[in-house]
């Protein structure tokens, strides 16, 4: 995958509920570079809604993880802000990203392919 990925890599904030986003660097932020994906560097790891709202990322990456259960972190990213984001939206299974382990590959493959 390191032989193969993008040179240039897009603007990207990886979403889950609450804003919770993936830090940089971390083995997150490496798997999004596989893609061709560079994670914006969040302070504390949470993306604000106006963030998303004054400068939103090239890319939403968000995590569909237990998406149809009621949170309060899931109804975050069902704000309209988030949803009418000016940003290209890709959605993942955010149960790989739990734990960043080799689940991640076919999402990262399934990223590149959206992304091209």
């Amino acid at each position: 995958m390191r032989s193969t990925a993008r040179s240039r890599q897009m603007d990207a904030i990886w979403i889950g509920g609450a804003g919770q986003t993936i830090a940089v660097p971390s083995v997150g932020a490496d798997w999004m570079r596989l893609a061709g994906l560079k994670q914006r560097p969040l302070q504390g790891d949470r993306v604000s809604l106006e963030t998303i709202l004054v400068r939103p990322p090239a890319v939403l990456v968000q995590s569909r993880y237990r998406s149809g259960q009621f949170s309060r972190g899931a109804a975050w990213l069902s704000h309209p802000i988030v949803r009418n984001a000016k940003s290209r939206r890709v959605e993942v299974d955010g149960r790989g990203w739990t734990c960043m382990g080799p689940l991640v590959i076919p999402e990262i493959e399934r990223l590149r392919s959206l992304i091209r």
